[in-house]
C-alpha cells in the first residue's frame, strides 16, 4: 500500500514540476484514512454512550418520587463520608451533618405521604 501511494505522489511531484527547475521542491500532502475499522468502532461506541444516556435518563424519569429521596440521600451520605473531619467541622462536625441531613430526609419523606 504504502508503494503505490508513494508512486503516486511521485506521479503527481513530475507534473507539478513542469517548466520549473530540478532543484525546487514540490510537497503535495493527502489524506489517507489507514484505519477505518478503528473509526467505525468509535462510532460504535458513541452511539453505545448516547443510548446509555437515553436510558439513565429514562429510568430517571420513572422513578418514584421516594426512590428519587433514596437516591439523593444516598449521595449526601456518601459526600458526608468523603469530607474530612476538619473540612465538617465548620458546619459542626460529622455527627451535626448527619443528623441535618436526616432530618432534611425525613421531612422530605413526609412531604410525599401529605
Amino acid at each position: 500500500m504504502a508503494a503505490l501511494v508513494e508512486i503516486r505522489v511521485s506521479g503527481e511531484k513530475g507534473r507539478l514540476l513542469g517548466g520549473r527547475q530540478a532543484g525546487h521542491a514540490v510537497h503535495v500532502m493527502v489524506a489517507v484514512a489507514l484505519d477505518m475499522a478503528d473509526a467505525h468502532q468509535r462510532d460504535q461506541r458513541q452511539i453505545l454512550l448516547q443510548r446509555q444516556t437515553s436510558l439513565d435518563a429514562l429510568i430517571k424519569e420513572l422513578r418514584t418520587e421516594r426512590e428519587t429521596i433514596e437516591v439523593w440521600h444516598a449521595e449526601k451520605l456518601g459526600l458526608i463520608a468523603q469530607y474530612s473531619d476538619a473540612e465538617l467541622a465548620a458546619i459542626g462536625g460529622r455527627n451535626d451533618a448527619k443528623l441535618r441531613l436526616e432530618e432534611e430526609y425525613q421531612e422530605r419523606l413526609r412531604g410525599i405521604v401529605s
